[in-house]
């Protein structure tokens, strides 16, 4: 809700899609009836199996995590890579050093909604080309999940 309060996305000449059914659902749809020029979409609730061809009608992924979880990287993050979306990631932790060591979009504290909105309007006037394939590249290999089960076996066999 912080960030539907924070980013006047119309005003920056943009659309932010939310999908889900989170615990500020109701909160947020309310707002949304309240300021309908504020370029904020909610699109409810997607399958798993729908996530994929979903996320490529977009162009970019706005992940936040309000709350670092030692040694957790939300999924979504690889999910925008094999899109290959750039991401914008409102946090901290593992999840935000993947980002930036990746090059793979924008990083900012999750209480900083000034950095946030900067994140936003570089991303708008910013090239995407590169991100995008790196995502891509990167899901299809590092971040692939046959891939490192297959390294960790062999890792574990040499023990």
């Amino acid at each position: 809700m912080n960030i539907c309060k924070s980013v006047d996305f119309g005003k920056l000449g943009l659309e932010f899609h939310i999908f889900g059914a989170g615990a500020e659902k109701e909160d947020i749809m309310e707002f949304i009836s309240r300021n309908p020029d504020r370029g904020i979409v909610y699109n409810g609730v997607v399958k798993r199996e729908e996530i994929p061809a979903m996320l490529k009608r977009y162009d970019a992924a706005l992940i936040p995590l309000t709350k670092n979880i030692y040694g957790a990287v939300p999924s979504k993050i690889y999910e925008a890579m094999a899109a290959g979306l750039p991401i914008i990631f409102s946090g901290e932790g593992e999840g935000a050093r993947i980002i930036q060591e990746n090059k793979l979009g924008w990083v900012n504290h999750p209480t900083d909604m000034k950095q946030l909105e900067a994140n936003i309007r570089e991303f708008a006037t910013s090239s995407i080309d590169e991100i995008r394939a790196r995502g891509i590249e990167l899901a299809q290999t590092t971040f692939n999940r046959p891939n490192q089960i297959g390294k960790l076996y062999v890792y574990l066999k040499s023990l």
